[in-house]
């Protein structure tokens, strides 16, 4: 958890490595983990709103990794491990 709230903090460093390197740390979590852990670690109002104004980076690799993680944050957690809804 303190990697990911450092990279959270990262998140509005003015070094673009730093902002880079922070939002691929959040992108992997956000892929990586169960919907349980990322739910608790990523899915707060504070990650949220970090995760949201990195969608207004100047790098596109950036802007890139913000929505995979906001996407992933999103995510139903009725899905399967597809991410698809199930047939109906």
């Amino acid at each position: 958890m303190e990697t990911l709230d450092a990279a959270l903090q990262d998140l509005s460093s003015p070094e673009p490595a730093r902002r880079l390197a922070a939002s691929r740390t959040l992108e992997r979590a956000a892929r990586r983990v169960s919907i349980a852990a990322r739910q608790e670690a990523l899915g707060t109002p504070a990650a949220t709103a970090a995760l949201a104004t990195a969608l207004g980076d100047e790098d596109p690799k950036v802007v890139q990794n913000a929505v995979i993680a906001l996407a992933e944050i999103s995510r139903p957690h009725r899905r399967g491990a597809s991410g698809l809804p199930p047939p109906s």
